[in-house]
């Protein structure tokens, strides 16, 4: 496919087009955020997102929420896991016997960790999307994805 904007084509757009450039976007976006989160903090951007889930849900997470949330294989958000409890992160609390899998909690130092790795990855996204953008288009651009995303979800 051809890269032109819609003005140059007269078109009302192309939706293949689109789809390619929103995924080159967030492939670039995932990929920077990960190289600074690594660089700066030791942890990945999936890690992030796990231990942001884990808080989120305060308790009521486990590891298949993890996989399913974060797009990971059970095996590997299994290791994700792992490896968040073997460095302090989150802990495996057991529910009652026979009641389902282990609840994830974060740890104090995971909170800490948490909080930090999303201020460095806040500073990213405002350098990336931010930067070329002025508030009122990302204002326009975030309602616009936010009614994709709905569509899409609706769709499903």
């Amino acid at each position: 496919m051809r890269q032109s904007s819609r003005a140059e084509s007269g078109a009302g757009g192309d939706l293949g087009e689109l789809f390619l450039c929103l995924v080159d976007v967030k492939r670039s976006l995932w990929a920077g955020a990960d190289v600074r989160l690594r660089a700066e903090r030791g942890i990945s951007l999936r890690a992030v997102r796990a231990m942001a889930m884990v808080a989120e849900r305060d308790g009521r997470c486990d590891e298949s929420m993890v996989a399913s949330d974060v797009s990971l294989s059970p095996e590997e958000a299994h290791r994700l896991v792992d490896g968040l409890v073997v460095s302090r992160r989150l802990t495996r609390g057991h529910r009652c016997a026979d009641s389902g899998p282990d609840a994830l909690s974060l740890t104090l130092p995971g909170r800490v960790e948490l909080a930090g790795a999303q201020r460095a990855l806040e500073d990213e996204l405002a350098k990336r999307l931010g930067a070329p953008l002025a508030a009122d288009e990302l204002a326009r651009l975030e309602d616009a994805v936010a009614a994709m995303l709905a569509g899409v979800r609706a769709a499903a």
